[in-house]
């Protein structure tokens, strides 16, 4: 029971997938307007300083902060000031062929998380059955199917979780849904 402990507290990690998808009606955008923002970072620039002893030899470095550079990581939909759902934003859009594109993915992704989540399971159950069933000389059997199938299953449930839980189109994508120019930021993390 010590091994499927830590595997069990990973399955309950794992969880199941959920769409936050909400169906906002075009009613809910009175005096709101769609817009994508950028997600920015500060990242420190730094300089590196090699100290040397009176024979040459290198005896340490430093790493000196001499400012900081923002940096554009992602972009945020919106609905006004508040944060929205990809499919949302798309459907208050009115750019169904987008709004199918995450539909069908987080569908895909549903059903991974369920399949993943399951054989995990199953996998655990088994290596708990398999020495109580069969007896004593089958554990090792059962503890090697632990840490081959069960990783998979619940890789396979991460994957899907992610999968539901955001879709990027790339960045300069909602601005045509919106009908604006891309911005120059949107363009660079496009070609990333």
């Amino acid at each position: 029971m010590r091994i499927e402990c830590p595997l069990l507290l990973a399955v309950l990690a794992v969880g199941c997938a959920h769409d936050g998808y909400k169906h906002l009606s075009p009613e809910t955008m009175t005096g709101r307007a769609l817009s994508v923002a950028p997600v920015t970072e500060q990242v420190a620039q730094t300089v590196d300083s090699e100290f040397r002893d009176a024979a040459g030899v290198k005896v340490g470095t430093q790493s000196t902060v001499v400012g900081y550079t923002t940096v554009t990581t992602g972009y945020q939909l919106k609905l006004g000031e508040a944060p929205v759902d990809e499919r949302d934003f798309y459907h208050l859009a009115g750019d169904t062929r987008s709004e199918d594109v995450i539909a069908n993915a987080r569908a895909r992704g549903k059903l991974k998380n369920r399949i993943g989540n399951a054989v995990g399971l199953a996998s655990l159950a088994a290596a708990i059955a398999i020495p109580i069933i069969a007896g004593r000389g089958a554990a090792p059997y059962a503890v090697g199917q632990v840490f081959v199938v069960a990783p998979i299953g619940f890789g396979v449930a991460v994957w899907g979780k992610r999968q539901v839980e955001r879709y990027n189109f790339p960045a300069s994508h909602p601005f045509g849904a919106i009908q604006q120019a891309t911005p120059g930021w949107a363009t660079s993390l496009d070609a990333r």
